[in-house]
């Protein structure tokens, strides 16, 4: 299971030792306070974070199947389609 779901992600760069950081900070609802969300940081090498978005490109080209009647992608149990009046496949 995951720790939280990420719902903003930032990238910067520290030219003096030319490292990039992604920073993933948790999706809060309406109701919780911002200040309170978990963050990571990721210090990484420019090698490093080419690596990771082939790596990223390469899992989501692979993505779920997409629906026929609506194209949208679909869940193993199925999905909302507006195409079929929201009838599960």
């Amino acid at each position: 299971d995951p720790l939280f779901r990420v719902g903003e992600l930032g990238l910067g760069y520290e030219e003096e030792s030319d490292l990039l950081i992604l920073v993933a900070r948790e999706q809060v609802s309406e109701d919780q306070d911002a200040e309170q969300a978990r963050v990571v940081r990721f210090w990484c090498t420019r090698s490093q974070l080419r690596a990771m978005s082939s790596w990223g490109i390469d899992v989501t080209s692979r993505g779920r199947p997409l629906c026929p009647q609506c194209r949208e992608p679909m869940d193993p149990e199925g999905h909302f389609c507006p195409k079929k009046n929201g009838h599960n496949h």
